[in-house]
């Protein structure tokens, strides 16, 4: 406080209120932002939790339809036997 100035004088006052009330909103500040990113956090790991259920489900849902690529390997196979069925773009 001697370094800037004598207590006493009213400017160097205003001054240390000005500084504890940035303080005080600044640290109020910090805590909402701090609130917003804890809930923010909670409804990320909430949604992950739903994709992962869904995921889950979804895997279960598609394991029954079988391997993706083995149909377009059986498509290949019958163009490739069959070609007379193909369609060619020239033909349209």
């Amino acid at each position: 406080m001697s370094l800037c100035g004598e207590p006493d004088r009213p400017e160097v006052q205003k001054h240390v209120d000005d500084l504890d009330n940035n303080l005080l909103a600044i640290t109020g500040e910090f805590d909402r932002r701090s609130r917003t990113l804890e809930e923010a956090l909670e409804r990320t790991m909430h949604f992950q939790d739903h994709l992962m259920v869904g995921g889950r489900t979804m895997l279960f849902m598609f394991s029954a339809v079988g391997c993706i690529k083995s149909i377009l390997q059986i498509i290949s196979l019958h163009v490739s036997l069959n070609p007379s069925h193909l369609i060619l773009y020239d033909d349209i």
